[in-house]
C-alpha cells in the first residue's frame, strides 16, 4: 500500500480529531462536572485516539497487494478497528480511575458502559479508517499518474532518440549519394561541377538547418524536392518531364525528408527509358495528406531493387514511429511506370 505524505496525514489527523473533540463537547457533557475539568478530560480522551489511529495506519500499511480486494479490506478494517477500540476502552478506564483519585467521577462503570464506549470508539475508528483509506487511494492515484507521466516522458524521449538516430542516418546517406555524383563529374572535368556544388550547398543548408524538427511545412519539403530534382537533371544532363502539383494547405506539417528516399530511388532505378517523367501530387482527403509519386520505369528494374536501400527503410521506420499504424506506404509496379503513395494524418 502506498504511504501518504506526512503533511497530508497530519492535516487529516488534525481535522478529524478536532471534529471528534467538538462532538464530545457538544453531546457528552455531564453537567455535574465543571466546564474546565470536563474539557480537559475530553481532550485527553481525544488525544488517546491519536496514537491509536497511528497504530491503525501502520496496520493498514502492512496490507499486501494480493489482500486488497474490497471485501478483504472491509473485514480487515472491522476487525482492526474493533481490536483497537478495546484498547481505547481500557485506556479510558485507567484515565477514569486516575480522576476518581481526585474525587472526580465521570461515569458509572458497568456492562452497558462497556458496550456503549466500545461501540462508540469502534464507530469512530471505522470512520477514521475510511477517511485514511480514501486518502491512501487518492495518493495511489497521484503516484500512478506521476508514474504514467514519467513513462510517457521516457517513451517520448525514446521516440525522439530513435527518430534522431534514423534522421542522422538518412542525412549522411543522402549526402554521400550526391557527393559520389559530384566526384564522378569532377573526374570527367565537367563544366557542370561548380553549378552542382552550388546547388548541393543549398540542399545541405536545408538538411542541416531546416530539418531539426520532426515536422515542417509541406511547401518547404516540396521546394527541397524541386531543388534536388533540378540538381539530378543538371547532373545527368537529360530531359525529364517533371510535374509537381500541391493542392493541399501549403503550411500543413509533414515529416521532414519524407520524399527524398523515394525520389532518390527514381533516379537510381526508374529513368532508363526514352520518355522520362516524374509526377508528384500532394493533396488532401478528409483527414489525411496524400503524397503520390509516379515515375517512368526502366524495364530492367527488378522489384527487389525498388525498395532496397537505407533511405527507404529508414523512411518506413520513421513513419511507424511518428504515426504508429495510422499511415500507409504503398507501391504499384506496372509495366512502364512505378507508383508510390504515402498517406499520413493531418497535424
Amino acid at each position: 500500500m502506498v504511504k501518504i505524505k506526512r503533511t497530508y496525514f497530519w492535516i487529516f489527523q488534525f481535522i478529524f480529531w478536532t471534529i471528534y473533540y467538538l462532538y464530545l463537547l457538544q453531546f457528552t457533557y455531564p453537567f455535574s462536572i465543571s466546564n474546565l475539568i470536563m474539557s480537559i478530560y475530553l481532550l485527553m480522551v481525544t488525544y488517546t485516539g491519536i496514537p491509536l489511529s497511528i497504530l491503525l495506519s501502520k496496520i493498514y500499511d502492512s496490507l499486501k497487494q494480493k489482500e486488497r480486494s474490497v471485501r478483504a479490506i472491509a473485514i480487515f478494517v472491522v476487525i482492526s478497528s474493533l481490536s483497537v477500540a478495546h484498547i481505547w476502552y481500557v485506556i479510558i478506564i485507567l484515565l477514569d480511575m486516575s480522576l476518581e483519585c481526585f474525587n472526580i467521577r465521570v461515569s458509572e462503570k458497568n456492562l452497558s458502559y462497556y458496550y456503549w464506549e466500545t461501540a462508540t470508539h469502534w464507530i469512530i475508528l471505522v470512520l477514521w479508517s475510511l477517511g485514511y483509506l480514501l486518502i491512501v487511494a487518492w495518493s495511489e492515484v497521484q503516484v500512478q499518474q506521476k508514474l504514467t507521466l514519467k513513462m510517457k516522458e521516457l517513451e517520448k524521449q525514446k521516440l525522439e532518440a530513435e527518430l534522431k538516430y534514423l534522421k542522422n542516418q538518412l542525412n549522411p546517406h543522402f549526402l554521400f549519394n550526391v557527393l559520389n555524383n559530384i566526384y564522378s563529374h569532377s573526374l570527367e572535368k565537367s563544366d557542370k561541377t561548380p553549378e552542382i556544388v552550388l546547388m548541393l550547398s543549398d540542399l545541405l543548408r536545408y538538411v542541416i538547418y531546416e530539418t531539426k524538427s520532426n515536422y515542417i511545412p509541406v511547401y518547404k519539403e516540396i521546394d527541397f524536392i524541386r531543388q534536388y530534382i533540378n540538381l539530378e537533371i543538371t547532373r545527368i544532363e537529360e530531359d525529364i518531364d517533371v510535374t509537381i502539383n500541391i493542392s493541399c494547405n501549403k503550411n500543413s506539417l509533414v515529416p521532414s525528408l519524407i520524399l527524398i528516399p523515394i525520389v532518390e530511388n527514381v533516379f537510381k532505378h526508374g529513368l532508363d527509358i526514352e520518355k522520362k517523367y516524374i509526377y508528384i501530387d500532394v493533396f488532401n482527403t478528409d483527414d489525411n495528406i496524400v503524397f503520390k509519386l509516379v515515375n517512368s520505369k526502366s524495364l530492367k528494374t527488378r522489384n527487389s531493387d525498388k525498395y532496397s536501400g537505407l533511405g527507404l527503410a529508414n523512411l518506413e521506420k520513421r513513419l511507424a514511429l511518428l504515426y504508429d499504424n495510422n499511415y500507409k506506404l504503398t507501391t504499384l509496379d506496372e509495366a512502364n511506370k512505378f507508383t508510390t503513395e504515402i498517406i499520413i494524418p493531418h497535424l
